[in-house]
């Protein structure tokens, strides 16, 4: 394996490139600089101090940016890498140009030069024509990492070293500082950034941008199945907090909100659409929504089908319903920033306004064929659901109560009670009813087994149906009266007993 230090300076000045305002600037910020506390295990202070021994990984390739002295004890390098150093930078064995010191000066750290994947969303961060940061809940998973209408800046202030392992296109690329088109590319990438992009992916660029003014998709139909699948297995979902989330086509991870859905015609265009959302989400009550409008292929809905069905299954989620056919679709994923047993609660409003603007007879957008889905409600961080959906389950249960309660009353009247029979005896007299502390209940006489209660009405000659009738009526007597209040029993009716 080739072995190759090379120890330069270089004079780092920072500038912007502008980016057309039809497209995304997405800014590479995984770094692999010296000095960042993430590549350093086993590092004390997140760097190396006076003392350490410092190793580098023998078998990986680096680019290595260096902005600080340092103080060299003993240094391990790797096999194939470069260094870059900043002006004015130091390394040399006197212990003042450390930050720090290692008292015990038997201290090993290690340099983690795993290199960064270029389809693992977590390392870019995209801009807008205005160079605004945008939040990630306004774009789709697949949105995240460059597409074919976006331009990619690596900034001067990092170093890096970035895995393509698939084939990509974009629309512009900038390393630092130096715009680069294909051809360009390809020959920096075999001298001077042969340390900075490896892996076996090609990356075509192509500026001539998004003719549609219906909008483009982010993949190239031929990429969908590998960046996709790539993109994917590098996302760690969280769980939703809420049941039944969506996802929406281009999405890895389920979300809490709602996602509209729609066939287009003239005069339909992205533009009026995004001007026609934000006039929405403007409004105070929204504030916090998200919305992520994009163009989606049958073709996407089959591949990510394919990719996401054991991970739907895992968060119970429903994937977007976009029928197989030849024609594009708009998608509309309409996201919000609250949590727990909120979540998704206020982008389900913004979407059903949004939804009845759009299917109303005055709407001049070009759509039609509108489908809404949305999520089921927020839960909190314990599992419990919001209050709706508490209300909801309560009613549901104590509907469910009275129905069984109802059918063991049906069984009771059509089905003959068995037992014993019995006699209720008692007296009562005026000074009884007076004092409401006489015991009221009389004693039960068990008077031997028999076959089933009988209804007096059905036996009138039986003999010992006119006292059992006479007991009755007199225990309704005292519970009419005003000594207490009586409820109705409807499983008796009349004189059934």
């Amino acid at each position: 394996m080739e072995s190759k230090y090379i120890f330069v300076f270089w004079l780092l000045v920072l500038t912007v490139q502008r980016c057309q305002s039809e497209s995304h600037r997405h800014t590479f910020t995984a770094n692999t600089n010296f000095d960042n506390p993430n590549r350093w295990s086993d590092a004390d202070h997140g760097y190396p101090c006076a003392g350490d021994k410092i190793e580098f990984e023998a078998d990986k390739v680096i680019s290595i940016f260096v902005q600080s002295d340092l103080t060299i004890s003993e240094v391990i390098l790797p096999m194939n890498g470069e260094f870059v150093f900043d002006d004015d930078v130091n390394w040399g064995t006197s212990e003042e140009l450390a930050p720090c010191a290692d008292n015990d000066h038997t201290h090993v750290v290690h340099f983690i030069s795993d290199a960064d994947d270029w389809f693992k969303t977590g390392n870019w961060e995209a801009y807008d024509g205005n160079q605004n940061p945008i939040s990630r809940q306004d774009l789709l998973d697949i949105e995240q990492v460059p597409c074919l209408y976006d331009d990619v800046q690596f900034i001067t202030s990092n170093s890096f070293t970035t895995e393509l392992s698939a084939n990509t296109q974009v629309q512009g690329l900038s390393v630092w500082d130096r715009v680069l088109d294909s051809s360009g590319f390809a020959n920096y990438r075999v001298v001077e950034g042969k340390y900075q992009f490896i892996g076996s992916g090609q990356l075509n660029i192509d500026d001539s941008g998004c003719q549609d003014a219906t909008g483009c998709s982010c993949l190239k139909p031929d990429n969908v199945q590998a960046t996709f699948s790539r993109i994917c297995s590098n996302m760690d979902c969280p769980t939703p907090s809420c049941l039944k989330p969506i996802t929406a086509v281009g999405n890895c991870c389920p979300s809490c909100g709602s996602m509209l859905t729609f066939n287009y015609t003239s005069p339909y265009t992205e533009q009026a659409m995004r001007d026609f959302v934000e006039s929405f989400m403007s409004k105070p009550e929204y504030k916090g929504c998200h919305a992520a409008i994009s163009k989606v292929t049958s073709d996407m809905v089959a591949i990510q089908q394919e990719i996401l069905e054991k991970m739907l299954d895992e968060f119970d989620s429903v994937l977007s319903v976009v029928r197989l056919n030849d024609q594009d679709k708009i998608q509309i994923l309409v996201t919000d920033e609250e949590i727990g047993s909120k979540s998704g609660d206020i982008a389900k409003k913004l979407a059903n306004e949004i939804y009845s603007e759009l299917t109303s007879p005055d709407n001049s957008l070009g759509v039609s064929s509108i489908t809404m889905q949305s999520s089921g409600p927020g839960q909190d961080q314990n599992g419990g659901l919001n209050g709706g959906a508490i209300a909801g389950i309560v009613i549901g249960t104590l509907l469910g109560v009275l129905v069984l309660m109802g059918l063991a009353l049906y069984v009771l009247r059509s089905a003959p009670l068995r037992g014993k029979k019995f006699r209720l005896s008692y007296t009562l007299n005026d000074k009884d009813v007076n004092n409401r502390d006489t015991e009221m209940f009389p004693s039960v006489t068990e008077v031997g087994p028999g076959p089933e209660f009988e209804s007096t009405d059905d036996n009138p000659n039986n003999p010992k149906a006119a006292q059992l009738q006479q007991d009755v009526a007199n225990i309704r007597s005292v519970l009419n009266s005003d000594f207490g209040v009586s409820f109705g029993n409807p499983a008796f009716e009349g004189d059934d007993v």
